[in-house]
């Protein structure tokens, strides 16, 4: 417990706020993920190279939203209070900067292997994309957590400006990637327009794949830029800070966005939509008959 109060005060209309807001997209997080997850594992289409991506960053956003989330809740509860437990702010710190590098990184991992697949595709295909699949994990787990380390136990300020740094950096190579992207997808289908000979049908429905899971990774990474630019200009513009109304706000709105992702799979992907589809109605199917049954048993 620490006795600077100044660290450990929440006004409580910001913490009603704050917890309500973290709640609600808690629950959604973790129904949403989880979804994924069970939506992937059931459907035989759904397991793609490709989407095993998506698994592993709907694993990383499960865990924000069913740990990070929930310990966000209690730790403004208790700055409301004015206390402080040191060593579950830490915990939380750790946690959070982990799970939100992990998240990053896989969304650079992502638009890499979406530039590879419409770019370079003989590559994409043929040169190792299992093991590049494991390096790519590989590295998204480690290096969050040597980044982790050296905020909690080197330098707040140092590191502030150095995930500011790597965040832009990052992003200019997304925004790159998928104008290349869209660039290379539109010159592929003015071809097909002026060609004489009648496009392949196998090549038209992978070309429009491949725009479809092109626009919905540029959406699922539009939302993580807009969630999280306010977080990174609290991390410049107070690098030494991590406490505050102001700063818990955004937060919040930096880490609720792991909540959203299945959303923009089901209105964008109709694979992805129909088996969310299937697993909800067997879902409430199986409850039902459970509960069917159990009321016979009992009668």
């Amino acid at each position: 417990m620490t006795d600077n109060s100044s660290i450990c005060e929440m006004p409580h209309s910001h913490t009603v706020g704050i917890a309500t807001v973290n709640a609600i997209f808690c629950v959604l997080g973790v129904v949403g993920n989880s979804l994924v997850l069970v939506a992937v594992f059931r459907t035989v289409e759904l397991r793609t190279l490709s989407n095993f991506y998506l698994v592993v960053l709907a694993i990383a956003d499960f865990l924000t939203s069913a740990i990070v989330q929930p310990m966000l809740i209690v730790m403004v509860i208790d700055e409301s209070r004015g206390k402080c437990d040191k060593t579950f702010i830490t915990a939380f710190r750790g946690l959070g900067n982990f799970s939100a590098s992990t998240s990053f990184l896989l969304l650079l991992f992502i638009t890499t292997e979406r530039f590879l697949a419409v770019m370079k595709p003989i590559v994409y295909k043929n040169y190792h994309p299992r093991r590049r699949f494991a390096i790519f994990i590989s590295i998204s787990v480690i290096a969050p957590l040597i980044y982790t380390i050296l905020r909690l136990a080197v330098s707040k300020k140092a590191t502030s400006y150095f995930s500011v740094v790597l965040f832009v950096l990052g992003y200019f190579y997304i925004v790159a990637c998928y104008l290349i992207i869209l660039l290379q997808l539109k010159r592929q289908s003015r071809k097909m327009e002026m060609s004489n000979s009648t496009p392949h049908e196998n090549k038209s429905s992978t070309r429009h794949a491949e725009k479809v899971v092109t626009s919905t990774m540029a959406l699922v990474i539009g939302l993580f830029t807009i969630m999280w630019i306010p977080f990174f200009y609290f991390r410049i513009s107070q690098p030494s800070t991590n406490t505050g109304a102001g700063y818990n706000w955004v937060r919040t709105t930096a880490i609720s966005n792991s909540a959203l992702n299945f959303i923009v799979y089901a209105f964008r992907m109709k694979r992805f939509r129909n088996a969310f589809k299937a697993t909800i109605s067997d879902g409430f199917h199986t409850m039902f008959q459970s509960r069917t049954t159990s009321t016979v048993t009992s009668a």
